[in-house]
């Protein structure tokens, strides 16, 4: 689905690995490694070099990079948003974009919204995991195949945490070939998640 052999990543580290269709994949690794780095060239997000990349067997350079990005989808473990929004506009707002023109999602965060206590709340009243999960939930709603999680649970309780792991595995149920590769430290959640990979395996 997605295959990179010698990705040069800013740092100067070189990665290759291959994501197949409806896999589940947790990237471990030591703070400072390149892990983050990786994700976010993966999603074209930082400029590159390499011997291949391509995606559903089509190359990077002959893709838009709008249709691109709106295909390999990058969450941050940060959250940087427009803290004079409300939940409900900080959802919308993508579906502005040309790209999501006459946009349609199968997943609706509705439930979620009143679930969590977001309906109508600011975001700069909300704290770091509350942002945390609005913007997963943002995410979900867009036409992804791929999800590169950056650390998406990592200021956020262990109920949380067990919570947005089965949203994430229900979105990816709505879609045989839909992937996702996840950024975490623990363990415990790695092996609840999918296949581990060591970032220093990658390293080509």
């Amino acid at each position: 689905m997605l295959l990179v052999k010698d990705l040069s990543l800013l740092n100067g580290r070189k990665v290759s690995l291959e994501l197949l269709p409806g896999h589940s994949y947790v990237l471990q690794g030591p703070n400072g490694s390149g892990k983050t780095v990786l994700l976010r060239t993966l999603a074209g997000l930082y400029p590159s070099t390499f011997t291949a990349f391509s995606y559903k067997r089509k190359n990077f350079d002959d893709y838009r990079m709008d249709d691109f990005r709106s295909k390999i989808l990058y969450v941050s473990s940060a959250t940087h948003l427009s803290l004079e929004m409300t939940a409900e506009e900080y959802l919308v707002a993508p579906l502005k974009l040309e790209i999501y023109k006459n946009h349609t999602s199968g997943f609706s965060p509705d439930e979620y919204l009143s679930r969590w206590e977001l309906r109508g709340k600011i975001l700069a009243h909300l704290s770091s995991g509350q942002r945390q999960l609005l913007t997963i939930l943002r995410t979900l709603t867009l036409k992804g195949e791929i999800l590169l999680l950056d650390e998406p649970t990592s200021h956020m309780d262990k109920e949380k945490t067990l919570e947005v792991e089965a949203l994430i595995k229900t979105w990816q149920k709505g879609d045989p070939e839909r992937t996702f590769l996840l950024v975490s430290h623990s363990e415990v959640q790695a092996k609840r998640l999918g296949t581990v990979l060591e970032f220093s395996d990658l390293i080509s």
